[in-house]
């Protein structure tokens, strides 16, 4: 409606301590208490005229973090998160800085034999929140956003602190001396870890459940592990959770400026899904097209693209993230960037950014189950990716359906004629039909004929190049 205000964007920040909560409220106005149906206490207020932010208080602890962070996305779905906090200094950093995190370590995982062995796993922020955190990092606008006094503890302006992206470890210890194991493991184990805490772990990996919400960790250091009782008392944890939370705010005002420079649909393509306007661009012998900028995949300059569609079926989506790790090194190593439908924003033209990436993607893989063959056949927006994955096939592009999940008469369907994924043998035709180990084996086997697929395609972009 004319002259109607615009309804704010919705962020979540979740703390673990008193002192952290305190310093991000600092940076909200109009604040009111929400309270959850099982208890838990939010504190909501405006920051700018783009967000609204709801703040909660967890306790430490990486059960807690994920609880809570479940907790506050069916309560809010929330367009972005983030936990924001202190945490202990491993490597590089000093005293005040602030690290936003390209992955945490989850480092207590493991084998106790004679000895322990870790089997650590790692989490990371989505895409969108990476690559923010390193243009905000990158300068020192930030800083502006401070909040406190103009002298740090150690006499040291609080504009001498640097902002820093890079691993974080996290777990459930304390960890006050570096001669302590624990440090001593991380430091062995984890050699590139920045700093440690005790709930980014699970923060992520409660994200990683909920595709759809961007997520990202902040910490400021507050320590550097040993003397942290003699820091603690001379109020560092106060500066870092200040430090935090400006980076964090920073954050969020200039995603309020992507969203200003996007607006609510993709150029090129309508609110229908209809291509519209002069400047689309067809793919080869489709009659498919999409709007005139380039798709952002991230990754390496030459990674083969691939787009992954997908049924919201926690069943599939759990069974393609798994597959997802076996292709770690194709990742590492720069070979492969990754899309899918979980990068696509609230305030964005859901259509249009899928048939974008679709369109722009070098290899497609299909999750096929009985769910993914049925919402193609009840929700639009899926039927007409569906379609456009197919058409790609016309533009001498790999589509490669994965089955996740038996589903009947499977090959009666337009992709019943595409080899798919496993190899099917007399009695198993899909992932769910193996089982523990023997499910971890055919993963990593699906895993080899994707890297054999991305080798050859690398092989054929050399060869035209």
């Amino acid at each position: 409606m004319p002259g109607s205000e615009k309804e704010p964007r919705r962020a979540v920040i979740i703390t673990a301590l008193a002192l952290e909560f305190n310093a991000v409220r600092a940076y909200l106005r109009d604040v009111r208490e929400e309270k959850h149906n099982k208890g838990t206490l939010y504190e909501v207020g405006r920051f700018e005229e783009a967000w609204e932010v709801a703040l909660v208080q967890t306790g430490m602890g990486n059960m807690n973090a994920a609880m809570h962070t479940e907790r506050a996305i069916n309560q809010f779905k929330p367009e972005v998160m983030m936990f924001v906090g202190i945490a202990g200094g491993i490597k590089d950093v000093a005293l005040g800085d602030v690290v936003a995190a390209t992955k945490v370590y989850h480092y207590e995982p493991g084998r106790a034999g004679t000895s322990f062995n870790p089997r650590p796993e790692a989490w990371q922020p989505t895409h969108t929140m990476e690559q923010r955190a390193f243009a905000v990092a990158r300068n020192d606008d930030w800083k502006r956003r401070m909040i406190g006094g103009d002298r740090l503890p150690d006499g040291r302006s609080p504009g001498d602190c640097e902002a820093f992206t890079g691993p974080i470890a996290a777990g459930e210890q304390v960890i006050a001396s570096i001669k302590a194991d624990v440090a001593r493991l991380i430091k062995a184990t984890f050699g590139d870890t920045l700093a440690v805490e005790m709930e980014g772990a699970g923060f992520l990996q409660a994200i990683h459940a909920n595709l759809g919400t961007e997520a990202l960790v902040i910490r400021g250091i507050s320590d550097l592990v040993e003397n942290k009782g003699e820091t603690d008392k001379r109020g560092w944890q106060r500066v870092a959770a200040r430090h935090a939370s400006a980076f964090a705010f920073e954050v969020l005002a200039k995603l309020a400026g992507d969203g200003e420079q996007q607006g609510a649909t993709v150029p090129g393509v309508s609110a229908q899904g209809g291509v519209s306007g002069p400047s689309s661009v067809s793919v080869a012998g489709s009659g498919a097209s999409f709007s005139g900028h380039e798709p952002d995949w991230g990754g390496s300059a030459g990674a083969i693209r691939i787009y992954y569609s997908y049924a919201d079926e926690d069943k599939d989506i759990r069974l393609l993230r798994e597959l997802q790790k076996q292709l770690a090194m194709l990742r590492i190593n720069g070979l492969i960037a990754e899309w899918d439908r979980s990068y696509i924003l609230p305030h964005m033209d859901a259509l249009g950014e899928r048939l974008r990436y679709v369109d722009s993607a070098d290899m497609v893989l299909l999750a096929v189950s009985s769910d993914y063959m049925n919402a193609v056949g009840t929700d639009p927006l899926l039927k007409k990716e569906y379609e456009r994955c197919l058409l790609q096939r016309t533009a001498g592009k790999a589509v490669i359906p994965i089955m996740v999940r038996p589903v009947a008469d499977w090959q009666k369907a337009q992709l019943g004629g595409i080899q798919g994924l496993p190899r099917r043998n007399r009695e198993k035709e899909a992932i769910s039909d193996y089982r523990g180990g023997e499910q971890d084996r055919i993963l990593m086997q699906i895993a080899q004929d994707i890297r054999n697929v991305v080798e050859s395609l690398c092989q054929v972009r050399n060869v035209d190049s």
